[in-house]
């Protein structure tokens, strides 16, 4: 068993975690776990005065979604294409982001599991 140091642990924290396949509607996606940082920036983004709700599940989606190797496929250079989603499949996403994400779990929900 190898030793477990700083380089191991930034290695296995800079890999990103298995994305997870889902499907909306009749069209299949890949999302990808979400990290602190992105989800801080995120707020940041959607905490401005001109922030509604469909340019935050928006801007959820562009982080959320991935290629199959986990990898961000969006950038918001692409925002105006994802509003051009049908809402119910962008909503869709969205859940399946959240749920994937754990961002619909309370502090104690988690703490159990």
């Amino acid at each position: 068993m190898s030793k477990f140091t700083r380089d191991t642990l930034l290695k296995a924290i800079a890999k990103p975690a298995k994305p997870k396949q889902v499907t909306v509607g009749d069209q299949s996606f890949y999302i990808r776990k979400i990290s602190v940082k992105e989800q801080s920036e995120l707020a940041k983004l959607n905490d401005g005065k001109d922030a509604d709700v469909f340019q935050g599940v928006a801007n959820l989606a562009l982080v959320g979604l991935s290629d199959e190797d986990g990898n961000q496929l969006l950038t918001t250079d692409d925002l105006d294409a994802v509003l051009q989603m049908p809402v119910e499949m962008l909503f869709g996403l969205a859940d399946q982001i959240n749920h994937f994400n754990g961002f619909n779990k309370t502090v104690e929900t988690a703490e159990k599991n």
